[in-house]
């Protein structure tokens, strides 16, 4: 059986944990709790940089003389969600990528003179607050660069079981032997120690896969710095 929405994965969950039968599925109400339940899981992953899924590269355009931009379904910069993090970015000018680097809130606070520099920036610090995130550039760009940026989208909670799961399918198993281990207590069903380490050994397995996939570490270009 091939998986493809969200009952795949909780039914999946539930026959490991033997509170369903082959060929049979949940009720209604079963349903809804393991949705719920499944979503509060990926919501929690998303904490972490290896749930990373639909990475998106978006392209911008800066305006000469302005440091801070918005970006979600409202901002400045328009997208689906609100990024949860930028994970690299660079800025094209004459035809040519130019990295900058990704500063951290500590780093950002440690650079002097942030209003009254401008020229290429070489510097990027994002803060995911609200219902839009905030980006802020330094120095502050003196012309209409292009401005592209690897993104990794808020997880947008499924809506119910019959929703297409849409992500990768390394993530499959992770997602039903986990699933598995939070919806033990609820049907009062003991929990086997294979589906808990079946749930920790996939869990890492998955995440070592995606944090060497993102392993980036960019630098500004010399030519750049001001």
């Amino acid at each position: 059986m091939s998986l493809s929405l969200v009952s795949d994965i909780i039914k999946g969950a539930l026959r490991e944990l033997e509170a369903i039968g082959a060929g049979e599925s949940p009720s209604p109400d079963e349903y809804a709790d393991a949705v719920d339940c499944l979503n509060a899981m990926l919501l929690n992953w998303q904490a972490d940089e290896s749930f990373v899924n639909n990475l998106a590269l978006q392209t911008f355009t800066l305006t000469a003389g302005t440091v801070e931009y918005t970006i979600g379904p409202t901002g400045d910069f328009v997208t689906l969600t609100r990024p949860l993090r930028i994970l690299s970015a660079y800025i094209t000018l004459d035809s040519t990528d130019y990295p900058m680097e990704i500063l951290g809130i500590g780093d950002y606070y440690k650079i002097n003179n942030k209003d009254a520099v401008t020229g290429p920036p070489c510097y990027l610090f994002y803060q995911p607050t609200g219902t839009v995130g905030t980006i802020t550039l330094w120095p502050g760009p003196d012309t209409a660069y292009g401005l592209s940026i690897q993104v990794q989208p808020e997880f947008v909670p499924y809506a119910n079981q019959d929703t297409a799961l849409g992500v990768s399918t390394e993530w499959y198993d992770a997602m039903i032997y986990n699933l598995a281990v939070r919806l033990a207590p609820q049907f009062g069903v003991p929990l086997k120690p294979s589906t808990a380490a079946f749930a920790k050994r996939s869990l890492e397995r998955v995440q070592y896969l995606k944090h060497v996939a993102q392993k980036i570490t960019p630098t500004p270009s010399a030519n750049l710095v001001v």
